[in-house]
């Protein structure tokens, strides 16, 4: 036996191995098909196929803050935060991922469901946060493994990553939104124009 090899199993393993005998099991399969087969129908009260597909396409879920996020939205050790993950797909082609990070109370765990609101609506419709200002951050990034796997991507490929710092009213940022697009999918442009210029004389 090489020597690098160890009969330890890593806590990732172990995890990777619980989560892959819970989501294998017969009756999450039946779940994830009668989730479908429900969804599907709904498109004769909808009507709109981007609406439709959204709803599927979106998913939300309520997590203990990691310490980075906990840092940027000055919270507590224990917080809970909201993660709502939508797939942006144009006709049949996947381009991007919407994730936003909102904070909640627990008092507020009620309020968060699949929502197929942008997360301004969430926060000012659910949350009555009243929002203030946006700080945008636009850069290129290597795509990390579990974004690579919902862009249908090769890890490290290059996507545009675009950052939004979402404030209230009084200054205080109340989520992180952000947006990772396929670079080979998407494209910015810009039109500028040129003002007249004023001197202090």
């Amino acid at each position: 036996m090489p020597s690098d090899v160890t009969a330890d199993v890593s806590v990732f393993d172990r995890f990777a191995g619980a989560a892959a005998g819970f989501f294998s099991k017969p009756w999450f399969f039946s779940l994830c098909v009668l989730l479908v087969l429900v969804w599907a129908p709904s498109y004769t009260v909808i009507h709109n196929v981007d609406t439709w597909q959204l709803i599927i396409n979106t998913a939300t879920t309520i997590i203990t803050a990691p310490e980075l996020l906990r840092s940027w939205l000055s919270l507590d050790a224990g917080a809970s935060i909201a993660v709502i993950e939508r797939l942006m797909v144009q006709d049949t082609s996947v381009v991007g991922l919407s994730v936003s990070y909102v904070p909640i109370t627990a008092d507020q765990h009620a309020n968060v469901g699949a929502t197929c609101k942008d997360v301004i609506a969430f926060l000012e419709e659910d949350l009555g946060v009243s929002i203030g200002e946006c700080g945008t951050i636009v850069s290129a990034a290597a795509c990390d493994p579990e974004t690579a796997k919902l862009l249908e991507v090769p890890e490290g490929a290059p996507i545009i990553w675009l950052e939004d710092l979402i404030q209230d009213a009084d200054g205080r940022i109340r989520a992180i939104h952000q947006l990772r697009y396929r670079g080979d999918r998407v494209a910015f442009s810009a039109i500028a124009r040129r003002g007249s210029l004023q001197y202090a004389g």
